[in-house]
């Protein structure tokens, strides 16, 4: 491991505990729809196969769930507790439905019980994740109120764009190409700065989405694809909000291609109030096949307690979902269940907790 691993570790708060904190992205969002219109995407000409989330990311099924559940049940802390994800979940997804009958001309989203009730081998999903909820294997946190960037969708609309048709009639939203310095699911991305405007709104009803259905507030953000600017952090934090994700060095965009270099040490007060975090350490264990994710996030978790900090472990769902290809769901919990155990091994003292119970 390099000397920057370390130096990034080093300011901010410190503890003697060797606590483990899993941070997994994206849950609740709807990329792909199907296998089939994924190979209705690639026919269509989208570089699908040049990202594994364009390949292989879906929503969460039941198999999924029960899978992960099983393998993060399969290990105890030092406390008794089973390993927990701090679930990263969208509110909502595009309303394709309502897009359609509106011919394209307005966009509509649907809340994420919606999604799991109105998508085709999906009725089991929704209860698997209360479950999940209930027994704390899923800590559910704020992730957006959709993993799309709006303006990009309205923009492509407007001009019947190829791409985002292809996409919408194929009720997906994977594989497109930037549109100035905004990507497809960078939600609060912007290339001028009044667009931050209409972000306030979507972070204010995406947060109150949020309470209802998860029957709490969100006490964690992190912003789909990052690229938020930090004026969105008043409007997070008068809604309960406590803690936010951020790099260790943000480049935050100014507009108009312009940047300032923030500074974020892990657990300090920013100046709006919120505790920020930044993840030390990586496991996407589909990422590359040449990797050891396992040994390399090992380091990475042994790096951090030496500097005294929470090992928080970065992740996406797309490592734990089977329903384009179900090897894929195989191997990332196999993969799971072996760090797990190979942390137990290595630190017995570990507990295994979310970044809100311990921040």
């Amino acid at each position: 491991m390099s000397l920057k691993s370390y130096l990034k570790n080093i300011p901010g708060i410190r503890t003697k505990r060797k606590i483990v904190c899993f941070s997994v992205d994206d849950f609740g969002n709807v990329l792909l729809h199907s296998k089939s219109t994924r190979e209705s995407l690639r026919k269509s000409g989208l570089p699908i196969d040049q990202s594994r989330f364009s390949q292989l990311d879906i929503l969460e099924n039941h198999d999924d769930l029960i899978g992960l559940f099983e393998v993060l049940t399969s290990v105890k802390d030092k406390n008794g507790k089973p390993a927990c994800f701090t679930a990263f979940a969208m509110s909502a997804n595009i309303d394709f439905d309502a897009l359609e009958k509106n011919s394209w001309s307005k966009y509509e989203y649907q809340s994420l019980p919606e999604t799991f009730s109105t998508l085709p081998g999906y009725e089991k999903g929704w209860e698997s994740r209360k479950e999940g909820m209930e027994k704390k294997l899923l800590i559910p946190e704020f992730h957006g109120r959709e993993h799309l960037n709006i303006g990009f969708l309205e923009n492509g609309m407007k001009k019947k764009d190829p791409d985002i048709m292809a996409n919408l009639q194929n009720r997906s939203w994977a594989a497109l190409d930037y549109q100035g310095r905004v990507g497809f699911t960078e939600a609060f991305s912007f290339n001028h700065f009044s667009e931050v405007t209409e972000h306030h709104k979507i972070i204010e009803s995406g947060l109150m989405l949020f309470e209802s259905i998860f029957g709490k507030k969100a006490s964690h953000f992190n912003a789909p694809g990052a690229r938020e600017h930090n004026s969105l952090h008043k409007t997070i934090k008068n809604a309960g909000v406590r803690i936010i994700d951020a790099d260790f060095i943000q480049n935050e965009h100014q507009g108009e291609g312009k940047y300032q270099k923030i500074y974020n040490p892990f657990g300090k007060k920013n100046k709006d109030g919120l505790n920020t975090v930044f993840r030390n350490c990586v496991f996407e264990p589909n990422l590359s096949e040449k990797s050891d994710w396992v040994d390399s996030c090992l380091k990475e978790i042994d790096i951090a307690f030496t500097c005294g900090k929470i090992a928080n472990i970065s992740s996406h769902r797309v490592n734990f979902v089977g329903g384009i290809e179900p090897n894929n769901r195989d191997f990332g919990l196999k993969e799971l269940k072996r760090l797990l155990h190979a942390i137990m091994k290595k630190w017995p003292e570990v507990e295994f907790l979310s970044i809100s119970e311990v921040i």
